[in-house]
């Protein structure tokens, strides 16, 4: 499965010449300079970024964290980038969305930018000062609005995700150190995918698409014999910390009808096709 890796808009020399020479405040109008900022802080903290598997997609944007309060929620690494994978991109409406940055200016605000398939950016900030995506979302230009909320739903769903519900992230290692890493789960290896610049972490990669629990379905169903019936897996909102104030998201399995055919669960749909080396992410 190939996934489309975050491509800065601008080159280092350009970023620090309008960082060096901005005088406009990047929570105003400053909209190039925020961009060159978030994209200098990307740059310093070594590029990290998650894949985003397809079957995480759906839960994340069906779990109504949109009226709760996200004040306290956390980026996990500042400079985050989002990568989806070829041919599951965020959607809304006519517009397909293929990464997105995500950087806490000061803890004052949280500026997210995005790709489009076509290969424009574009950019939305979020202050701090909101309590909820909904509240937000109101003074958010109608035509926008749809897009804007799906991207910021992603955005706090991904940020939840590490503090209560680790099992579903794990570390890229190099091609040529996954089964070392897989059979030991040594960190070393870990450190060198990052020495290499390979700093990233794959997300709900072993969670099956709708698609993929129909093909299960379709070719392990009996005769006379209801066929495995997959009940969705789904996030679960819960609070956390002191006085129960910081949302969480933790996973719910997927469960099955004649689940004794579990075993025959096809497995790898996942896996990368492309001939693709994590070691093309060095510059």
């Amino acid at each position: 499965m190939k996934f489309r890796q975050y491509i800065p808009a601008m080159p280092p020399k350009t970023r620090t010449a309008i960082i060096n020479a901005g005088n406009t405040p990047y929570y105003a109008d400053g909209q190039t300079e925020a961009l060159a900022r978030a994209e200098e802080i990307h740059a310093h903290n070594r590029r990290p970024f998650y894949r985003v598997y397809p079957g995480i997609m759906i839960p994340l944007l069906r779990i109504g964290i949109e009226k709760i309060n996200i004040s306290k929620v956390q980026l996990p690494v500042n400079g985050l980038a989002l990568e989806f994978a070829e041919g599951h991109f965020l959607r809304v409406d006519h517009l397909e969305i293929v990464n997105l940055l995500i950087v806490e200016f000061d803890e004052e605000v949280l500026f997210v930018g995005f790709v489009h398939a076509d290969g424009k950016h574009g950019q939305v900030v979020f202050s701090r000062k909101n309590e909820s995506i909904f509240d937000w979302s109101q003074t958010t230009p109608q035509v926008e609005r749809d897009l804007l909320t799906q991207i910021m739903i992603i955005v706090f769903g991904v940020c939840m995700i590490p503090h209560a519900d680790t099992d579903l992230i794990k570390p890229l290692v190099l091609n040529r150190d996954k089964e070392k890493f897989e059979a030991t789960g040594d960190m070393k290896f870990v450190d060198r995918a990052k020495r290499n610049g390979v700093h990233g972490w794959e997300l709900g990669r072993d969670i099956p698409t709708p698609e993929e629990m129909e093909i299960f379905r379709q070719q392990h169903g009996e005769p006379g014999r209801k066929s495995p019936h997959w009940r969705m897996g789904h996030f679960a909102i819960r609070h956390t910390g002191e006085g129960r104030t910081i949302p969480v998201i933790r996973w719910i399995n997927e469960t099955f009808v004649n689940k004794d055919l579990w075993k025959k669960v096809p497995h790898g749909y996942h896996d990368d096709e492309s001939g693709t080396s994590e070691e093309s992410r060095q510059e």
